[in-house]
């Protein structure tokens, strides 16, 4: 039981924002619909986005925890633009050594052991 509610609280957290050049070019060739972004703007402040569409030079996203706030934002109006990824040592760290670590403990207070041929008797 213990394991499971570390292992929830762990792996909440393996994700982190990466910076994106805030070029037209940068923005298309990093970001696409689906992606979540933190975008900082003098108008709107620091808001996280759901990326809906892009273009060539806008993208449009849902304002996360308000799924009826569609923002048009245009490139030249970023000031920062940071797009959420896996981040795999915080995956391993967070997901896998606690599975290790809990299946070490769970074998050393029981007996994790198979009766094989070998430990049969006849």
């Amino acid at each position: 039981m213990t394991v499971l509610v570390l292992l929830t609280l762990a792996s909440s957290g393996c994700a982190s924002f990466y910076p994106v050049e805030t070029t037209p070019e940068g923005i298309t060739r990093n970001v696409g619909p689906g992606d979540t972004v933190r975008v900082t703007t003098r108008e709107l402040g620091e808001v996280r986005l759901l990326v809906t569409a892009i273009s060539d030079y806008e993208l449009r996203g849902r304002i996360e925890g308000d799924p009826d706030d569609v923002v048009w934002l245009r490139f030249d109006r970023i000031d920062l633009l940071e797009i959420q990824r896996l981040n795999m040592r915080k995956a391993l760290l967070g997901v896998v050594l606690p599975v290790v670590i809990g299946a070490i403990v769970i074998c050393n207070n029981s007996d994790c052991r198979t009766d094989g041929v070998i430990d049969a008797r006849l």
